[in-house]
């Protein structure tokens, strides 16, 4: 493992023992070595995440939060890394590692401190994150969080959602886990201002409870079944763009649910 000594970072002059991994690395096929050598190579580099995490300490959020961010950052780039491009790991990871940290800063802290219980669900399912990204999962769904944590798939989506009214999502970006190249702002049917959290919150169930049955199901095979827009489009009998306007107006009013009524 790279060392650190204290007040300073880890020993970079030790990159040279790691290099040879990586190329190995890139080198293997899916299979159990190529687990194990990844599982090796985010525990070694595991203090220089610390390390980058530990300069943004005393900023207002807590330095695990930073370090879990930088260690999700290393996990995905330790995936991306290519060795045959003549970059150094470090030189590659290490911005990249502040860049996310600056970006958390930046757009996730949250601009109205919501309660404790939904704060500790968003640190359980980051930390939950980060423990299976580590094992091998490239992206763990609703079903697997739940179970690894030992809480109902609702409870996940609730913090999920919770999560996701953290801070505004850009117009210009396009839709998370949909793959597409067309901005966000090009797929919804009307603005979705449920991104500003209050105090005291209503209980999701009841919110759900009142929605109309379509609307309940959309949400049920979008966020506990995980289909895609285009699977649930099928399923509902509508287009893809009228699922990405629908669940946009449905997550409006259940925030707007939460935010507001009394």
């Amino acid at each position: 493992m790279l060392r650190a000594t204290a007040g300073e970072g880890p020993d970079y002059s030790e990159y040279a023992q790691v290099e040879p991994l990586f190329r190995r690395y890139a080198e293997l096929g899916s299979g159990p070595e190529r687990s194990e050598l990844r599982e090796r190579l985010i525990l070694l580099h595991l203090p220089l995440a610390e390390h980058v995490g530990r300069r943004f300490a005393r900023r207002g959020e807590p330095l695990d939060d930073l370090v879990q961010v930088a260690s999700l950052e290393l996990v995905r780039l330790i995936d991306r890394f290519d060795p045959d491009r003549g970059t150094a790991f470090l030189s590659f990871a290490v911005p990249s590692m502040t860049g996310a940290i600056q970006h958390h800063f930046r757009d996730v802290t949250w601009s109205v401190r919501p309660p404790r219980r939904l704060r500790r669900l968003h640190q359980d399912i980051t930390v939950a994150m980060t423990d299976l990204y580590r094992s091998g999962r490239q992206s763990p769904t609703t079903r697997t969080l739940a179970r690894h944590l030992g809480v109902p798939v609702g409870t996940v989506a609730e913090g999920l959602l919770i999560t996701s009214a953290r801070a505004p999502a850009s117009l210009d970006a396009p839709p998370r886990g949909e793959g597409g190249r067309r901005p966000l702002g090009e797929t919804l049917g009307e603005a979705d201002r449920g991104h500003q959290l209050v105090e005291q919150m209503l209980s999701l169930e009841a919110a759900l409870a009142d929605l109309p049955e379509r609307d309940r199901r959309i949400l049920g095979l979008r966020y506990v079944h995980e289909l895609t827009q285009s699977q649930i489009a099928a399923d509902v009998g509508v287009s893809q763009m009228q699922i990405s306007r629908l669940l946009a107006k449905i997550l409006a009013r259940l925030r707007h649910r939460l935010l507001f009524d009394d």
